[in-house]
């Protein structure tokens, strides 16, 4: 086709097909809501975070801030980094414990262990390796993806 260029066709029917599948890997697992009383039907992003990544406890009550005043629920999934050494067993029994979101904004991930917990947070990992490689990822519904803690990208997406 005249003016058009094959290769950058390619590149975009890659990234659909990666959004796609990233998305179908974020609503296969388990995640922690925090849904406030304004949020609209359909309208939630996923929050990938790690409980030792220093930019996401940054930005964390900033998501929080955020989602209450464009009316956004936050889905928390755990993927904890490799060499952050205590973030996968603060992860399990966040799970194990049935944590919550204020939980998480304290800091507060328990200390209790559980096979479900490990197993579930152990299949975060596995799933979104591929996807995923810095923390935090806010991940939305309409495929929009952004890396690291840049709360003006944040704000702008959930306008």
């Amino acid at each position: 086709v005249a003016g058009r260029s094959v290769a950058r066709d390619m590149v975009e029917e890659y990234r659909k097909r990666f959004k796609k599948e990233l998305l179908s890997s974020l609503s296969s697992l388990r995640y922690i809501s925090y849904r406030p009383e304004n949020a609209g039907e359909g309208k939630f992003f996923y929050f990938v975070s790690d409980p030792d990544c220093p930019f996401c406890n940054r930005v964390k009550g900033k998501v929080k801030e955020l989602a209450n005043k464009y009316g956004w629920e936050v889905r928390l999934v755990w993927f904890p980094l490799p060499f952050h050494r205590e973030a996968k067993p603060k992860a399990v029994s966040f799970l194990c414990e049935n944590r919550t979101f204020e939980d998480y904004l304290k800091g507060d991930y328990g200390k209790k262990e559980c096979s479900e917990g490990k197993e579930e947070v152990e299949r975060s990992v596995k799933l979104l390796s591929f996807y995923i490689d810095a923390t935090p990822t806010f991940v939305f519904p309409d495929g929009k993806v952004i890396v690291g803690a840049d709360e003006e990208a944040l704000e702008e997406a959930l306008r």
